[in-house]
């Protein structure tokens, strides 16, 4: 799973600063989330999506030295919210039920969900005789990755902190 946070200057980010770049725990390339960010786009906030388990950042000057100034990051929490996917994999149907509901589908639904307002995203999945219901699975049918059931009920429920190693897809299986 991951988390949406809001990184904003605090202070004078120096006069001869253009650009800098914002990276995770260490200044790697690897960890590089973004590159030529202004120093007024940081005064007013960028949003960026990490892995949960990301806690430093750290602003490096792309150019200039930022003489005789010293700024910090300030990091925040964008809301607690999970993007859901939900598909159905087979012959029935999938819905959302809360917080926003949507009509039946063979397809898929998707909804972003800010658990600071809602404390539930609830979906269903129905099967038509003959066909039934397998449960819930977090990898599509036929991909490379061993699918194991999330769930076998038909309903489920998902909080903040639940299901949070499904990557927020949600794909029902139909036999």
């Amino acid at each position: 799973m991951s988390k949406r946070v809001r990184l904003t200057a605090s202070g004078s980010l120096g006069s001869d600063l253009t650009t800098i770049s914002i990276f995770k725990n260490s200044v790697t390339a690897s960890n590089l989330l973004t590159a030529s960010i202004t120093a007024s786009e940081l005064n007013t906030g960028i949003l960026l999506d990490v892995e949960d388990n990301v806690f430093t950042f750290i602003a490096r000057a792309d150019d200039g030295r930022c003489l005789n100034h010293t700024g910090s990051v300030v990091v925040q929490s964008a809301g607690n919210t999970r993007f859901f996917a939900v598909f159905s994999d087979g012959q029935g149907t999938v819905q959302i039920n809360a917080p926003t509901a949507t009509t039946p589908t063979t397809s898929s639904v998707e909804q972003a969900v800010n658990f600071n307002v809602h404390s539930l995203f609830t979906i269903e999945a129905t099967a038509t005789y003959p066909i039934t219901f397998d449960g819930w699975f977090g990898v599509a049918s036929g991909s490379a990755a061993s699918p194991t059931a999330l769930s076998t009920s038909s309903v489920i429920s998902i909080t903040q902190n639940t299901f949070t190693g499904s990557d927020d897809n949600f794909y029902a299986y139909f036999s």
